[in-house]
């Protein structure tokens, strides 16, 4: 079997068992694919590593020592220090899984496979000669093909979440927004295209808006109209979410002592130009009857009073700027940076 089946193989193999996409991960379990031919000098591998290969040549039959499980297991232990060093298990399994797959893709070829050397039974596909693999002729294109197809498929079943998610996405359920968010949410911006109902006049929705937060199991979402919590405003029958542009998120405390707020968060909004800020926490305030607090029907109250004390939720820092000019308060506060804005 050509270098290159053995390669896209074991890269496939790899990527589908593992459900990696790492370029590292792949290129390793390529590399080690070549491993078992190092029993032969006409081979690639032998040919670039002439002087090893001409030692195990001299020394041991074609598709016996270097193809066989014994050797899988220690690939396995030589490979250690990847997973030591560099703190990822994928890229310690890319060599001793590399290496099988690609000696068992041995089993359907003319000679077959060694698999439990020093056990000289060899393993083939098919007992008659004539129904196994010749290197270079057209079934072995065709399983070089077929393999190049289904890392294609695995990397970008992966790249994109997983099959999980893909499959979660096409059902338009809440999980397939949770597993973007975890994956995505402190580095993109996250969008969700809503199918369902308000509550507030029962009319139907089906638009894209911006995640704002998770919610306990429901999202707080908003677009150009203002907030919104799915499960409360709005009814959902399908989520889909989507990373759009590359995006920071940052948190900062705000605490105020008995200071005027306004002056504050006016100078935050400076500090961010472009970015969309939420506030969220508790103030105490000293004239509460000056504060004007206008629900909009229908939609996420992001702030509320009680007498002296106010509470925000995820309340944009624009509208509470203006909310609290002229006040005085004490308390704390926690601000959500998100830059850039997002497209509403």
């Amino acid at each position: 079997m050509m270098g290159l089946t053995h390669a896209a193989i074991s890269a496939a193999a790899v990527s589908i068992a593992i459900t990696s996409a790492d370029p590292w991960v792949l290129g390793i379990a390529a590399l080690s694919s070549q491993i078992p031919d190092l029993d032969t000098t006409d081979s690639t591998a032998g040919k670039i590593l002439y002087p090893v290969a001409a030692w195990i040549e001299k020394r041991y039959t074609h598709r016996t020592v270097t193809h066989c499980i014994n050797a899988t297991f220690l690939l396995a232990i030589a490979a250690l220090p990847l997973w030591y060093y560099f703190g990822n298990w994928h890229l310690w399994a890319a060599v001793p899984l590399g290496h099988f797959f690609s000696a068992v893709a041995d089993c359907f070829t003319k000679e077959g496979v060694c698999i439990f050397y020093p056990s000289p039974v060899r393993w083939v596909s098919a007992m008659n000669p004539n129904k196994r693999l010749r290197v270079g002729s057209t079934p072995e294109y065709w399983v070089l093909a077929t393999a190049i197809a289904a890392l294609l498929i695995s990397y970008n079943i992966q790249t994109a979440g997983g099959l999980t998610l893909q499959l979660n996405q096409v059902l338009g359920n809440k999980d397939s927004v949770e597993q973007v968010l975890n994956k995505d949410g402190s580095t993109h911006l996250i969008y969700i295209d809503v199918t369902g109902t308000r509550t507030s006049d029962r009319t139907r929705v089906k638009s894209r808006f911006f995640l704002v937060e998770q919610l306990g199991g429901n999202f707080l979402i908003q677009d150009q109209t203002g907030l919104y919590q799915t499960g409360k405003e709005i009814i959902v029958s399908s989520l889909k979410a989507t990373a759009s542009n590359n995006a920071s998120t940052q948190i900062q405390p705000l605490t105020f002592n008995d200071e005027e707020p306004a002056a504050v968060l006016e100078s935050l909004a400076a500090a961010h130009p472009g970015s969309a800020i939420y506030l969220s926490g508790s103030l105490q305030i000293d004239a509460p009857e000056e504060l004007i607090i206008t629900p909009t029907p229908g939609q996420f109250q992001s702030i509320s009073s009680s007498g002296e004390l106010i509470k925000l939720q995820y309340h944009p820092i624009e509208l509470a700027a203006g909310q609290l000019l002229n006040q005085f308060a004490t308390g704390q506060l926690t601000a959500k940076i998100i830059y850039p804005a997002p497209r509403l």
